[in-house]
This record gives structure tokens, sequence and C-alpha cells, in this order.
């Protein structure tokens, strides 16, 4: 267990929790509408609990030993905004249908670092959508997404 990802790991009979707090002793995960769970303690900081039964969907949060809530901060999704419970999602599931496609070589790359908040006057990514051609009558090849954050304010 010395070398685990972060976030909820999912499959088809239930839902693995993990998060790395190596200076919490005691860590809960709190499931909505059920009593806390204790985790698993490794000497290297990581934390682990499997729930099996559970799906995406399913909102939980993690309960450190001081007594503070908080969710995942390796969330997929916290429908709810940056305080509130964090939500199983699963992303392993989509199928990708290109599975030729290699992309373009490094030389050609004209790379634009979007950050969708401030691109359109919505800040959305449909309202980016309709800049792209924009974008492409510019030149650039490839656009990195800049972290797409939930934030308050």
């Amino acid at each position: 267990m010395s070398q685990l990802s972060y976030g909820p790991l999912v499959d088809d009979a239930g839902v693995t929790f993990r998060i790395w707090a190596p200076k919490q002793e005691v860590l809960h995960l709190r499931l909505a509408g059920l009593p806390d769970i204790a985790m698993q303690a490794a000497p290297n900081g990581w934390h682990t609990i499997r729930v099996e039964g559970l799906a995406p969907g399913v909102r939980y949060s993690f309960v450190l030993d001081n007594g503070l809530v908080v969710p995942d901060p390796a969330s997929r999704f916290q429908p709810e905004d940056v305080h509130g419970p964090s939500e199983v999602a699963n992303d392993t599931k989509f199928k990708w249908t290109s599975s030729a496609w290699s992309g373009r070589p490094w030389n050609q790359m004209v790379i634009y670092e979007l950050q969708v908040g401030t691109f359109t006057q919505d800040g959305t990514f449909l309202a980016a959508i309709e800049r792209l051609e924009h974008l492409s009558e510019l030149g650039v090849t490839a656009i990195q997404l800049m972290p797409v954050n939930d934030f308050r304010g």
C-alpha cells in the first residue's frame, strides 16, 4: 500500500476510499445517512476503507481526528460546493471510440492555456466551444485546460 492514487476507486462490487493524511492518527469516512466508519491507517500516511455495495452517486466526507468534517481533496465532483460532501464519480466507464487516434507530433503543437472562467463572458465550457474556431484561426493546435475547481465567491 505504499503507492496509491488519490480519490475513490470504484468497481462493480463497491468503492475503496483512500486519502493521504500522514498527520491524522484516526480518520473516519462519513457516508450520507450512515454511522461514521473508521478507516485503516498505514504507516506511510494513507488511510483506506472498502465499502461493498456502494456505487457512483453516493456522497461522502472525511472526519478528521479533531472532529472537522472535510470533503475529499481528490474529489471529482462537489455537487454542494467546495465545503460540502464529495460525490463518488466513476470516470472509468467512458468508452473511447477512437482507439487509433495518436495525436499530433510535438513539433506541430501550438498550445493555448485556457482558463474556462475567464475565456468568455459567460465563463462556461459551452460558451468556450463557440470560440474554438477563433483559436484555430490564430494557429492554435492544442488546448490545455487550466485547473477547473470550485471556489466560493
